[in-house]
């Protein structure tokens, strides 16, 4: 049985925002600056999709944007030491598995 037949239409809104935000945390890790529309787009939505299945993709997407922006201002405090490039390298995987893993659990209609 596919799940999307039985979700109520805020769910089916809230599932596409999600799967548009984890999109644009993806390609955040080649373009800075869709990583910020994505943060963005998750502050906007934050009230419209409250008590649906994307509520908790839409923490998660935020989490991980915290996240991997502390990695990489820690990073690049600490560049001239060579130690940064770990950070900004651990950051960047973050960023990468932490949205891998939400976009499969949104896409099979789970929340993370």
């Amino acid at each position: 049985m596919d799940p999307l037949n039985s979700m109520n239409k805020a769910d089916i809104r809230a599932r596409t925002w999600g799967l548009i935000g984890y999109a644009l945390q993806g390609f955040g890790i080649v373009v800075g600056v869709s990583l910020l529309l994505s943060i963005v787009l998750n502050y906007l939505m934050k009230n419209k999709i409250n008590k649906t299945l994307g509520e908790s993709h839409f923490r998660w997407q935020r989490h991980t944007f915290w996240w991997t922006l502390a990695f990489l201002v820690v990073g690049i405090l600490t560049a001239y030491i060579n130690i940064g490039y770990l950070f900004i390298f651990v950051g960047s995987l973050i960023l990468a598995a932490r949205t891998f893993w939400g976009a499969i659990k949104l896409y099979k209609c789970q929340p993370v």
